[in-house]
């Protein structure tokens, strides 16, 4: 599963449209005639920012991050940051340019799967942003990765958790459309769910989220 998702983000980040891998009777869905169209780009899901937004020398960590640190505010926001990605290609061409945006604040990006996190320091980090993988690993491995998170994050850092909400009117759409694309939704428990096995983290500050993943930000104690 490790193995797909990592080829996935590669395809993912290489430019290649994914759709081309879609059958027409799948594009003809509505929820991959909305992508086709453009108009879903804002609405399934909402910037990790939007709902907890890293503080000046925050030391963060994005796991299955993608370009992050070169796409989104961080020099703004002026936090520390450190990343993991399955895709060995992305984290060589983010580490070769990264240091060249701002050799200060990109600290480190490694390739790795997210529940890889010895590397790191017991409590080393305020916040903990895992997004985009939850969904395609069985919930005993998420748990594993938690408790991962777990160790590396500090007491009352921020953890920001993003799932699938299977109650969305689009959520059969894309699920169809995910096998063609070499994966399988396997962890797709209610919100709910979610909320309670994410309590075993900490209390759950808040979530929010779009029409199809939601993100919850979870207090470590």
């Amino acid at each position: 599963m490790l193995q797909a998702l990592a080829e996935h983000r590669e395809r993912e980040h290489s430019g290649r449209n994914p759709l081309a891998l879609l059958p027409d009777e799948v594009q003809a869905l509505p929820f991959w005639r909305e992508v086709v169209s453009g108009k879903l780009r804002d609405r399934l899901g909402l910037p990790f920012w939007q709902l907890v937004k890293p503080k000046k020398n925050d030391r963060c960590l994005y796991i299955n991050c993608g370009p992050s640190f070169l796409t989104d505010p961080w020099v703004e926001w002026g936090a520390l940051f450190w990343g993991l990605d399955l895709d060995g290609t992305m984290v060589r061409a983010v580490r070769a340019r990264a240091p060249r945006l701002n050799s200060k604040l990109f600290k480190d990006m490694q390739e790795g799967a997210p529940h890889d996190l010895d590397r790191y320091s017991d409590g080393q980090f305020d916040c903990v942003i895992a997004a985009g993988f939850s969904f395609f690993l069985p919930q005993v491995y998420d748990e594993q990765v938690l408790t991962a998170i777990r160790r590396v994050l500090k007491p009352e850092g921020h953890l920001l958790w993003e799932a699938v909400n299977p109650a969305s009117p689009w959520f059969e759409d894309w699920s169809i459309g995910q096998m063609y694309l070499g994966l399988e939704v396997v962890t797709a428990p209610a919100l709910t769910g979610w909320q309670s096995l994410l309590s075993e983290i900490g209390p759950v500050r808040s979530r929010k989220g779009g029409e199809l993943f939601e993100l919850f930000d979870v207090a470590r104690l």
